[in-house]
């Protein structure tokens, strides 16, 4: 396997985000290593679509790239839920080196990946961004339904982005579907059902297919085992939009000729919704276009809008 170099954390579909790209959000920053710094497996983000979720993971995601070894990770990687067949064949190039990129069939390539992530070297040092995934009922029917049983929750650290808080639950993990599901036992791979296997009482994360291999796999296992509480093991947080303050003062910061008009970019704010999303590419827009100021941007805006006669011959078009 290649390792990483000494000081260096491998990364894979991890971009720097632009400095202007998404204003901080401290508090959800802090939230995001406190849950790093604990003992925690998994970290949901989830809210509605624009409000940023995934560039606040994938900036996180990147702090941690350039924080270097010294945080701890060794391995920083993105997989989305839109492309996850070649995420994994650029994974597998990435951690094992670029002559693994053969043709090889998407199980294969999955299950070489997994094996990697599970084996001694970087157990426990990887930290996985899976991005705009599905709700976990709905995860079979998106084709993911593979990513429940199969991926090696438990030998590292995930962020899951999702319009769904279903991820996050109290009692039960999310994870686990049915008595039907297929699992594989973490010490010798056989597969079987998970109603047949015996799951880790301390974890609850991981299945064997005897006490045998249980007791075989402790010594390794324990290095990686937490013990399950309530939700410290799926911590989530709600990601939502900004304030009206919070979303002027991102404006008046990126976009220089409207600094000091506060009640023109208070009343385009008003009129555009705080979605980081909106406010964003009205930010992007102004800077390159050099639009003088919010009022004009907003009464362009209300100019290219279609009036309510508009939008009904719209409606009545669709339906012919």
């Amino acid at each position: 396997m290649a390792a990483a170099r000494a000081g260096t954390v491998l990364a894979f579909n991890v971009a720097a985000v632009p400095a202007d790209g998404l204003q901080g959000r401290k508090k959800l920053e802090r939230a995001l290593q406190a849950w790093l710094d604990g003992a925690g497996r998994r970290f949901v983000l989830f809210g509605p679509g624009g409000t940023g979720k995934s560039t606040l993971a994938l900036k996180y995601a990147a702090a941690q790239v350039e924080r270097g070894y010294g945080g701890g990770l060794r391995l920083v990687f993105v997989l989305s839920a839109s492309s996850m067949a070649p995420d994994y064949a650029g994974l597998r190039d990435t951690v094992l080196g670029a002559s693994a990129g053969r043709a090889q069939p998407f199980e294969e390539a999955r299950a070489v990946v997994h094996e990697v992530l599970r084996s001694a070297e970087w157990s426990g040092k990887w930290l996985a961004v899976l991005d705009d995934m599905p709700a976990p009922a709905e995860m079979e029917g998106a084709g993911l339904g593979w990513m429940l049983g199969e991926f090696p929750w438990a030998h590292g650290r995930t962020i899951i982005t999702t319009r769904a808080a279903e991820w996050v639950q109290e009692e039960e993990d999310s994870r686990e579907v049915s008595a039907a599901e297929q699992r594989r036992c973490e010490q010798c791979g056989r597969g079987g059902l998970s109603g047949t296997m015996q799951k880790c009482g301390r974890c609850r994360l991981v299945y064997y297919c005897s006490v045998d291999c249980q007791t075989a796999a402790w010594g390794k296992h324990k290095g990686v085992c937490a013990p399950r509480r309530s939700v410290a093991d799926v911590a989530g947080l709600g990601v939502e939009g900004f304030g009206e303050e919070e979303a002027c003062a991102w404006l008046q910061s990126t976009v220089r000729q409207w600094r000091g008009d506060e009640t023109g970019v208070l009343e385009l704010v008003q009129h555009i919704g705080c979605l980081p999303l909106a406010v964003g590419q009205v930010s992007a827009f102004a800077s390159t276009h050099k639009t003088a100021t919010a009022g004009e941007y907003l009464a362009e805006l209300m100019r290219a809008a279609p009036t309510a006669v508009e939008e009904e011959g719209l409606r009545k078009g669709a339906r012919v």
